[in-house]
């Protein structure tokens, strides 16, 4: 399960939406590519990671830490933290984010 959210950080990172899909398949991907043309850079990381596992249902909880360089305006990254709560369901032996709140 860290992997996958670590997948799913990697992924913003790269602004790589089909990156992103693959771990979260339930994603709004035309607007996430909306969002993700809107930036020249980011960089995500979670931090203070814990897990919560029962039977195929699973939670990670964290920090939501990101810093993003916008397309238009100063070069200067914007810096963001805030609490992040994924659920993820394994689904063909595989775990996958179904929410991020």
């Amino acid at each position: 399960m860290r992997d996958v959210v670590r997948a799913y950080a990697s992924a913003y990172s790269g602004l790589d939406v089909d990156a992103v899909k693959a771990v979260f398949p339930g994603i709004n991907d035309a607007a996430l590519r909306r969002a993700f043309r809107s930036l020249r850079s980011q960089r995500v990381e979670l931090r203070g990671v814990a897990v919560a596992v029962s039977g195929n249902a699973a939670s990670v909880s964290g920090t939501w830490v990101s810093s993003a360089v916008g397309q238009v305006g100063k070069s200067t990254p914007r810096r963001d933290e805030r609490p992040v709560i994924f659920t993820l369901e394994k689904r063909d032996g595989a775990w996958v984010i179904v929410t991020r709140r």
